[in-house]
């Protein structure tokens, strides 16, 4: 999504160019620019993949590499910067590309590339949680200062820059002199200043935005990749229903019987305990009262994924089927399980998340009955065909 956006982006750049009345570009040119866009791509490939495979905090990003010796980090050595404390020294640096195991990335102008992060997507335990609800807090506008290209909903998690050649009053040696955006003095080829652009009153040097993309100008020459959360979530939440559904059928041929679902209008961020007079509701982070232990790894309950994921037991598969309103099984477009769970793809649009609305989370009218007055046990699979979106696990 985020590669077919910047590809987007690099056309209406091209046309711009020209319809300006510039200087039509060359063949040099355009391998440049197909070189660039080449090193965004395995940078966001990178940057992604991490997040997704991050087996301690799924769905979280490296610090940038920070331009200051402070707290023993070395300026632009192409390593992430430690935390300090709980939060990344700086949320604006270098692309650390030697911690995501690439090599030292260069544009079209051979400068290295430049990484600006959202801070709660940052790889620290004791952060507010990353599920499939966190929104990014970057902003980026198109050429025009004006239009958001990073709307509500679609807030950009990670900006990474391929500054280009140093244009105007940008010069990058090792000599100190004042950075602005830092506000100190530092050696000039430190200096966010003298590799990214400014332009309708947004400034890609600013450590926290908002950035701007735009048309390859004699004033500005930045190229941007921008990560959203639907970018990459959805393979995070593939990597967590896979782990979900191991555990859950492992803790059935222990015990014969699944956990209670937590009830849906009673789970908040500190507990979504198992109710032994439910059969719908949410993944319990703990289990019922007389089950047997419900225990999840702790990256799962510090991140509160059961928040996010809707689940269901027939009632011929729980511990005391007497208890509950289910019907003995439940069935998926026809087909009969013994429980199923959704992941719900990231919120669309003004949707705010968590939510005790089935419709905040499925999309499909059959499966948002589920709770409350008339459910049924009846679901469907999810008819888009988008990535992020939700999806539907069964248990046999």
């Amino acid at each position: 999504m985020a590669g077919l956006l910047f590809l987007v982006i690099i056309t209406m750049m091209l046309g711009i160019y020209f319809l300006a009345g510039l200087p039509a570009l060359t063949a040099r040119d355009i391998k440049g620019g197909k070189k660039t866009a080449s090193m965004l791509g395995q940078a966001r490939d990178a940057l992604t993949g991490r997040a997704i495979q991050d087996a301690g905090r799924p769905g979280s990003f490296a610090c940038p590499d920070i331009m200051t010796n402070i707290s023993n980090n070395v300026p632009n050595d192409g390593i992430a910067d430690l935390l300090s404390g709980n939060d990344c020294p700086a949320y604006a640096g270098r692309l650390p590309w030697r911690t995501l195991d690439l090599p030292d990335l260069r544009d079209a102008s051979g400068e290295r590339l430049w990484y600006v992060l959202s801070r709660n997507f940052r790889d620290d335990d004791s952060a507010q949680p990353i599920n499939s609800d966190t929104k990014g807090t970057l902003t980026v506008y198109a050429q025009d200062g004006v239009t958001s290209l990073t709307p509500p909903g679609s807030e950009a998690v990670a900006v990474v820059f391929a500054p280009g050649v140093a244009l105007g009053s940008q010069v990058r040696d090792a000599n100190a002199a004042s950075c602005a955006s830092l506000g100190r003095s530092i050696a000039r080829n430190l200096c966010p200043d003298n590799y990214l652009d400014a332009a309708n009153g947004r400034n890609n040097a600013s450590s926290a935005g908002p950035y701007i993309a735009g048309a390859q100008t004699a004033a500005f020459n930045d190229s941007i990749l921008v990560i959203r959360a639907r970018d990459f979530m959805p393979a995070v939440e593939k990597l967590v229903a896979k782990q979900l559904r191991n555990w859950l059928q492992t803790y059935y041929t222990t015990n014969g019987y699944y956990p209670y679902p937590a009830r849906y209008d009673h789970c908040d961020d500190e507990n979504c305990r198992g109710d032994a007079s439910a059969c719908r509701g949410r993944i319990p982070s703990s289990a019922a009262s007389g089950n047997a232990p419900w225990l999840p790894p702790s990256w799962f309950v510090n991140n509160q994924w059961y928040r996010e994921i809707y689940y269901s037991v027939g009632a011929g598969y729980l511990q005391s089927p007497s208890g509950v309103s289910c019907g003995a099984g439940l069935a998926v477009s026809g087909a009969s399980v013994g429980a199923v769970f959704f992941m719900p793809g990231t919120p669309v649009g003004s949707i705010v998340r968590p939510s005790n609305r089935l419709s905040d989370y499925l999309e499909d009218a059959e499966n948002q009955d589920g709770w409350g007055a008339g459910a049924n046990d009846a679901y469907v699979i999810p008819t888009s065909s988008l990535n992020d979106r939700d999806r539907v696990y069964t248990l046999p």
